[in-house]
């Protein structure tokens, strides 16, 4: 992984002048946008840092709320809980503790809502040494963060800042940065006051500026990230052939009333280009007029920054250094459970290294094994978090290794596979036609062909292989002269010299139906039909594509472009649990043994929770809330340890009701990201259903309002849609297992009664199939909430638009012919949705 990035948000500031008013809204958004992010720039996002003013008074209510908002932003985003960095800021001072603090003599008082907040974040207290500033060093990624403390003399009387000059010394020279340094590692201090004094010296607000930067200057720091001026800078520092970035981010969170006259909301994201010894600094700004999924409202580039070159070259070579087998993370686990760290906090196939791949890889034989294989055409179907990116990561690396030691034995290979990575495709080169698309496609497989064929050459360091691919680059410069298609040269050039070295080349293309215009996969001549039928007819390829299910028309699920693999498991099936099981018990021992201390006897599911198929079974409702999907299996499963580590249970398996208190408080942290609005109407539903002793329902007139519940982030819906409506008949929805159990929502009957299984166990239960449907007058959401009055600006294919009081744009579902621009309507609000249209005469 040479290109990873921190995600900096500076002066959330949670409170009352919060920009987004409820600070839920701000984290689905920032996700969809860092994920997006991450997409197109070609990163995995491994830092989240929240570099200052994270609360507007540093109250405990305040810290509560950040603490969910930040939670699922990481969440959303796949970072680690423990690469989530915090360094406090003015506004993260407690007044009133400041006041006390002089009183009692204890300079620290005055931070203890926020010690409190890191300690329940982190569940230590590597917040509290004042001795020195936190050093946070990743041995994978060769970086070392300096968590700086400019707080130090703010108070209820003084607002300045300042850098303890004697602690900042002392922890630049200590082992742990000394090591880094020496092992070429990236050094980045974290400082929430601007320090940089040849940029803005006026605005910096620490009072001793100068003397910080000289002494980061002298001590080989590279990049320095800040914050507190709700505005971004970005600009290089030279000193006596020391080179220092300054990096100071925007305010993601206040309102208007705290930034200047045409400053957004901004945050930044940084990209650190291992391969290429750079950092590349992205602005991100909020546009409320941006239409995203969860309504008006988003983030996109900065316009004001959009063409500033923000990339800098740094100094940064790090020695591969690889922790030993014997490292021990964390003491708690090696007692609990006799394992070093706990596995499960890396969900992300992206994220993994190769030597895990391997390990960890788990296959069930009887649905998986044509995806697997290093031959053979196949289309892999499944939805985010079934295990599309592992099948593919497996792929590669298995197919490598294999690759490197058939040439090492002087034997031709199955494969040489090739990683096509289609996100790296700008949209104007996709344009907008199929033409546009075809042409695109086509020269980035012959370019990835071509560079995996370089790489393969300067790996295996074979002279006979590599007097080949000189060979196979000649022909193919004598064929570019002739008429045909690229790919097909790149086939003749291959099969005639690389063929005693492979058989074919494997082309491992990812989320292809997310990336090309609808447009591409019904023309036709230059579409989808024919840049499969050119890869096919080609010569030596054989193909894995993965794909989004329902993300194009159903051509995806013709078998006439390779077998139809189906990743995804329905634990409501008994077919598909019977499956289930055995391919996640195998794959938690496998993450198990990964991090055992003992080789010789790793701990086991069995060693983690009651596993016995029994009334009492905690297995089985994890397979059940993770809806069959790895990743949130794996979320679960590390939801499962933390607890054990709280409850200090050395010997006994969690039990079926513990088990049941991790699904409800993961549930909680999903119901968290959404709106007060949104959880109301959840409430409503969920009531609705409990009447009628089920978990399925119909909504007649009231989807808009659904959208939020089930349109999000897949992975943290709380409502699913069963099957979508068709004529007459509505679209069925279910509440996902995780929310029933945190609502007592039944989902099991006794079998063949009509009674409620309140243990939702398989033994003695099985699901509940009736489906209800409910109508406005069922939900009390709409007794409780008040109506308000708008008038209907526009009409289109995405909805009815309305404008409320105070200007709020709204959308709405089509609710009948009887509407025209113009009218006057009464509606609910939840969020920038107006549910239950009514024409107002």
């Amino acid at each position: 992984m040479d290109r990873f990035a921190i995600v900096q948000l500076s002066d959330i500031q949670t409170g009352p002048k919060h920009a987004f008013g409820n600070p839920s809204e701000i984290s689905r958004k920032l996700v969809a946008d860092i994920n997006q992010a991450s997409e197109s720039l070609l990163f995995t996002p491994i830092y989240l840092l929240a570099s200052g003013d994270i609360v507007e008074f540093g109250t405990k209510d305040q810290f509560d709320d950040a603490k969910l908002q930040i939670e699922e932003i990481a969440t959303g985003a796949s970072i680690d809980r423990d690469n989530v960095l915090f360094i406090p800021g003015n506004h993260d001072i407690n007044w009133k503790l400041s006041e006390l603090s002089e009183e009692i003599g204890d300079p620290r008082l005055k931070l203890q809502c926020y010690d409190r907040f890191c300690e329940g974040f982190y569940g230590d207290t590597r917040a509290r040494d004042d001795s020195s500033f936190q050093v946070v060093s990743d041995f994978r990624f060769g970086i070392c963060f300096i968590l700086v403390n400019s707080c130090e003399k703010e108070t209820h009387l003084c607002h300045n800042g300042f850098v303890n000059e004697e602690k900042l010394v002392k922890t630049l020279t200590s082992d742990d940065v000394d090591y880094a340094r020496a092992q070429g590692f990236l050094i980045v201090a974290c400082i929430h006051h601007r320090i940089d004094i040849s940029a803005q010296e006026e605005r910096s607000f620490c009072e001793n500026s100068g003397n910080v930067e000289a002494i980061l200057s002298q001590h080989g720091v590279q990049l320095v990230l800040t914050g507190h001026v709700h505005a971004h800078m970005c600009h290089e520092v030279r000193s006596q052939n020391q080179k220092m970035v300054f990096s100071g981010s925007g305010s993601v969170g206040v309102d208007k009333s705290q930034r200047a006259d045409g400053i957004p909301n901004q945050y930044s994201i940084h990209v650190l280009d291992r391969g290429r010894s750079r950092i590349e600094t992205h602005v991100r700004a909020y546009n409320p007029r941006k239409k995203t999924a969860y309504g008006l409202g988003g983030w996109t580039t900065d316009v004001c920054h959009q063409d500033d070159e923000l990339v800098y070259d740094v100094e940064w070579t790090p020695t591969k250094q690889i922790a030993s087998n014997e490292l021990i993370e964390d003491r708690r686990l090696a007692s609990i459970l006799e394992i070093r760290r706990n596995p499960f906090a890396v969900s992300n196939a992206e994220k993994l290294p190769n030597d895990l791949i391997l390990n960890l890889f788990v296959e069930d034989e009887d649905r998986h094994r044509p995806a697997n294989r290093l031959s053979g055409d196949a289309i892999v179907r499944g939805k985010r978090g079934s295990g599309k990116t592992m099948c593919l990561r497996y792929l590669d690396v298995f197919g490598s290794i294999s690759f490197q030691r058939a040439v090492a034995e002087r034997k031709p290979a199955e494969c040489l596979p090739v990683s096509v990575n289609l996100s790296v495709l700008h949209q104007s080169e996709i344009g907008h036609d199929a033409k546009s698309a075809y042409d695109a496609a086509e020269n980035l497989i012959c370019d990835q062909v071509l560079d995996a064929i370089t790489r393969a050459d300067s790996e295996v360091q074979s002279p006979s292989f590599r007097d080949a691919v000189f060979k196979m680059k000649q022909r193919l410069r004598v064929l570019e002269g002739s008429s045909g298609a690229r790919l097909s040269k790149i086939g003749i050039a291959i099969r005639e010299n690389l063929s005693p070295y492979f058989d074919h080349v494997l082309l491992l293309i990812d989320e292809v139906a997310t990336v090309f215009p609808r447009v591409f996969f019904n023309e036709p001549k230059n579409g989808f039909v024919a840049w499969m039928n050119l890869i096919r007819n080609s010569g030596p390829f054989n193909t894995r594509l993965t794909i989004y299910p329902n993300d194009v028309s159903d051509m995806l699920n013709e078998d006439r472009f390779g077998s139809i693999i189906n990743l995804e498991y329905d634990p409501h099936d008994e077919t598909d649990l019977a499956s289930f099981r055995p391919y996640a018990s195998n794959l938690v021992d496998k993450y198990l043994a990964s991090v055992a201390i003992y080789a010789d006897n790793p701990p086991n599911i069995q060693n983690l929770m009651a596993c016995d198929k029994s009334e009492e079974d905690a297995f089985e409702q994890i397979l059940y809330a993770s809806g069959g999907s790895s990743r949130r299996l794996m979320r679960l499963l590390e939801r499962c340890l933390a607890f054990r580590v709280k409850e200090n249970r050395k010997n006994l398996p969690l039990t079926k009701e513990e088990v049941f208190q991790v699904i409800s408080e993961y549930s909680a942290a999903l119901v968290n990201g959404y709106r007060t609005t949104e959880q109301q109407l959840a409430v409503s539903l969920s009531k609705a259903c409990k009447k009628q002793g089920t978990y399925r329902f119909r909504l007649p007139g009231l989807s808009q309002g659904l959208k939020p519940l089930h349109s999000s982030h897949e992975e943290f819906n709380i409502i699913s849609v069963v099957e979508v409506g068709a004529g007459t008949r509505g679209t069925t929805y279910e509440f996902n297992y995780p929310y029933c159990v945190q609502h007592g929502i039944p989902t099991h009957h006794l079998r063949e009664t009509q009674r409620v299984n309140h243990g939702r166990d398989k033994l003695r239960g099985e699901w509940i199939q009736k489906v209800t449907t409910i109508n406005k007058e069922s939900l009390d959401i709409f007794s409780d909430e008040e109506r308000l009055a708008g008038t209907v600006t526009e009409i289109t294919d995405e909805g009815v638009f309305v404008v409320g009081p105070k200007e709020q744009l709204y959308i709405a579902d089509h609710s009948g012919s009887e509407l025209t621009e113009g009218s006057t309507v009464s509606f609910v609000a939840v969020g920038d949705l107006a549910i239950d249209l009514l024409l107002v005469d």
